[in-house]
């Protein structure tokens, strides 16, 4: 039903009525598929067949579907995807007559703006027309030569893209993929026109300096690829903001909060307000605000952020506002009612021990308890965070941080939550998270929200 959900938001076709009309009613309204049948009262076979039916119709709408909801590129993709299917079935038809033009204008616009694979499959037909069928020697030596060209950046691009995605699976599944900057220098020294190569070599190397804590390289490498796509005149926005926010996160993280703040101003012209990318680029501002001490920042993005429709909120990024709103109200500077259980019901997966709770979670929950001066359950939670840190966090060279902050927590028991204890007792920990570097990103859960240092100083004042 989800898919019927989905495929109802982006399709210009609404049955006009009988059974595919209730259950397209019954799918926007977010029923279950168990739910729609009994509501339906039809056998499982013929609920089947209204679903496929109604599936295949709602899909078929799609390519009408207004494109005035998507962002300019969006738009231009969708335009030439649109005259692309149109051309082909034109060919298959033999309308020629017509085919041929609008192949020959939709392969110019292709690659006008780097969509290499629509060009391909444009330029193969054109070269077969133009070689057996309606022979012309001189336009088929010209698309054959285009079709190599096509062929060789479609194979750049490919070749970029699964050296990308080898890394990244390979990190997000507990390894380490040796040899990537070897393979990533040859991709520099290559010359290519596609745009997508540019971004998945630069985007893998950037990942790959984040992972490997190369700070100073990675904001060199953001400074290349925003340079880069500056330099393009037809490409889409996203491809300078991927590196905007990574740049930004790298100025948070060496304290270059001016830096931070002159690159947020520019980068949010971009985005339209309220879409997801604005909300990243709020979040990152939410962090300046925390890491530059000015807090005031952190509660004006976050309202502002909340004063765009909750429609455009994904839960994702919905889940990452909760997150700063927790930290806010450790300052005190939240507004409305606030409840810590409402907050952790809110993660119902953060009290696991399994690989991948939240880390920024785990450490609201204690703080806020030990701001409460609830030291049972701040007692209780530190003990089951021990295995927490060997279990997981020990095994993240990347989270470092967290263990020594962790362990900085732990010292408030052992120090019989008494301040002078706590503070003799943490003071080795304070002395490598001072020797060591934040990391910053959109991505709340497993950042520091609040340097630790600071957070470690309120808590130590909310001891006696």
């Amino acid at each position: 039903m989800k898919a019927l959900q989905e495929f109802a938001s982006v399709s210009s076709n609404i049955p006009e009525n009988g059974d595919q009309l209730k259950l397209y009613r019954l799918a926007i309204n977010g029923l279950s598929r168990e739910e729609a049948k009994i509501q339906l009262g039809v056998s499982d076979k013929y609920f089947n067949n209204i679903y496929y039916q109604l599936k295949d119709y709602m899909m078929s709408g799609v390519l009408n579907h207004s494109l005035s909801d998507l962002t300019p590129w969006q738009r231009i993709q969708c335009s030439i995807r649109r005259n692309y299917e149109t051309a082909i079935k034109l060919l298959l038809l033999d309308k020629k007559v017509a085919g041929v033009p609008l192949a020959r204008t939709t392969l110019r616009k292709a690659e006008k703006y780097g969509l290499f694979q629509v060009a391909l499959d444009l330029c193969r037909s054109l070269v077969g027309i133009y070689g057996s069928i309606n022979v012309n020697s001189k336009q088929y030596r010209f698309y054959a030569e285009r079709l190599n060209y096509y062929m060789g950046e479609l194979q750049l691009e490919v070749q970029a893209e699964t050296l990308f995605y080898r890394y990244i699976h390979k990190h997000l599944t507990g390894g380490f993929m040796q040899g990537v900057e070897e393979e990533l220098d040859k991709f520099d020294q290559v010359n290519s026109n596609s745009h997508r190569f540019h971004y998945m070599r630069l985007i893998c190397r950037v990942m790959h300096q984040q992972i490997v804590r190369q700070d100073k390289a990675m904001i060199d490498t953001c400074k290349e690829a925003i340079e880069l796509f500056r330099q393009y005149k037809h490409v889409p926005y996203i491809l300078r903001f991927s590196f905007y926010y990574r740049l930004v996160a790298g100025h948070l993280a060496h304290g270059e909060f001016a830096q931070a703040e002159i690159i947020l101003n520019q980068s949010l012209k971009d985005p339209k307000r309220g879409g997801t990318n604005w909300q990243i680029l709020m979040l990152h501002r939410a962090l300046l605000g925390f890491h530059s001490g000015k807090a005031a920042i952190a509660v004006d993005s976050y309202q502002k952020a909340m004063k765009v429709p909750r429609k455009l909120r994904t839960e994702q990024i919905q889940e990452r506002w909760r997150i700063i709103r927790a930290y806010l109200e450790l300052f005190d500077r939240g507004t409305g009612t606030w409840r810590l259980t409402k907050f952790l019901n809110s993660f119902p997966y953060s009290q696991s021990d399994k690989s991948g709770p939240i880390l920024s979670v785990h450490i609201a929950e204690l703080l806020h308890l030990l701001k409460q001066n609830k030291f049972e359950a701040y007692r209780y939670r530190c003990e089951r965070m021990t295995a927490y840190i060997d279990r997981y966090l020990n095994k993240k060279k990347e989270l470092v941080r967290f263990v020594h902050f962790f362990r900085l927590l732990q010292c408030v028991v052992r120090g019989g939550f008494r301040r002078t204890e706590a503070a003799k007792k943490g003071k080795i920990y304070l002395n490598k998270l001072h020797s060591s570097t934040p990391r910053i990103g959109a991505d709340v859960r497993e950042v520091e929200v609040v340097p630790f240092e600071r957070l470690w100083e309120m808590a130590l004042g909310w001891l006696k």
